[in-house]
């Protein structure tokens, strides 16, 4: 027994100093895991967002919206397979908010994309992930949560900031109502409704998230829906282009590959009993 001790002892003060520094990052790291998960999808959706606008000229905004949705399907597809996890709803309950996360989720895609196609990329994700503001107002509405005076008092100031992006002619009489003008200003109002539609897609996934459901459900539901509206909505148009080799194929592919991991990093962080309530799309 005594060398046993003795070893004991001996071991521990062999080793190195990094080890305790090891572990408390890592603990660290695993504490902030929503944080971080949270960075990464943000990440993520900045260079979707900067390969989207690499497509203006190449493609409609309806046919990248599909080519997203599919290849963001097919990638959550392959991990539910993978990992043996089941994708069938649990509930009517739970099909409901999963048909309207998608619905809503699909709808606000096309307006960010409209939007970027119309105005700075950095000025859209500007005004959409301005959402939180107004995430604060549902999720007291309907998650019972609190909704404090600063939360109004950042709700003004995130319109003011979208008022002075938009610089409307009418508030602003140094703007001229030309072609450009009209076009951003459309975009930037697209952005705004983007931004409601993203506040609202939070609640429901915070809703699943407190009924247990997998983040993966939550994004295959969403891709399915967002592949089917825009294949609709493009044949009534009929404004469907083949795209062309080569990059234009390679940024389609990044576009869903980054739409995949940003939604499936969100979903994770936002289905964490210890997260706080934010849109991603």
């Amino acid at each position: 027994m005594e060398k046993l001790d003795h070893d004991t002892e001996e071991s521990k003060k062999e080793s190195p100093p990094e080890a305790g520094v090891l572990h408390t990052v890592r603990t660290k790291v695993f504490e902030q895991r929503g944080l971080l998960a949270a960075f990464l999808a943000s990440l993520c959706f900045a260079l979707q967002t900067v390969w989207v606008k690499l497509m203006k000229d190449a493609m409609p905004v309806v046919e990248v919206v599909c080519i997203r949705f599919a290849l963001q399907g097919m990638f959550s597809l392959m991990f539910g397979m993978f990992t043996k996890m089941s994708i069938l709803p649990d509930s009517k309950r739970e099909m409901a908010l999963l048909a309207a996360r998608g619905s809503l989720g699909t709808i606000a895609i096309g307006l960010i994309y409209f939007a970027v196609y119309n105005m700075s990329a950095g000025l859209v994700n500007t005004i959409v992930f301005g959402a939180p503001v107004f995430v604060g107002i549902l999720a007291w509405i309907f998650l019972k949560e609190r909704f404090y005076c600063c939360d109004a008092i950042l709700m003004a100031v995130d319109i003011l900031g979208i008022v002075l992006i938009a610089q409307p002619p009418f508030l602003f009489s140094s703007e001229s109502w030309s072609d450009s003008k009209k076009m951003e200003l459309f975009g930037a109002i697209a952005a705004f409704c983007a931004m409601l539609l993203a506040a609202s897609t939070a609640i429901l996934i915070r809703l699943m998230g407190l009924m247990g459901t997998s983040a993966i459900k939550i994004v295959f539901y969403y891709s399915i829906i967002g592949t089917l509206l825009p294949v609709i909505i493009g044949i009534i148009m009929g404004d469907w282009v083949l795209p062309q080799c080569g990059t234009m194929r390679f940024l389609l592919v990044g576009i869903g590959f980054m739409n995949f991991a940003a939604q499936s990093l969100s979903r994770m962080r936002l289905l964490s009993p210890s997260s706080h309530t934010s849109p991603q799309l």
